[in-house]
């Protein structure tokens, strides 16, 4: 599986998390906030002070925020069927 396609189904799950925001109170600020440092933190070597640390933490939210608001224009609006079709293989 590429990486491509499991980032497609990660986006895809997050966006339907995100879409029962009103009952869940997970909305793409807050499901960004939980799982962004996990897919684009930086590798241990690099050194940063506590400020570029927490500006870092700050545009990776941002780049993750949009990426899960934009599932369908990032991926294609068959991103839904296309992973349902791959879970049933």
């Amino acid at each position: 599986m590429s990486h491509r396609v499991l980032l497609r189904y990660l986006m895809v799950v997050l966006r339907r998390v995100c879409n029962n925001s009103g009952s869940n109170e997970m909305t793409s600020y807050n499901v960004a906030a939980c799982i962004a440092q996990c897919l684009l933190w930086p590798t241990a070597d690099v050194r940063m002070s506590s400020e570029d640390h927490l500006t870092a933490a700050k545009r990776l939210n941002q780049v993750v925020e949009k990426m899960i608001d934009g599932t369908n224009e990032i991926f294609g609006s068959d991103s839904l069927p296309f992973l349902l079709s791959q879970l049933s293989k």
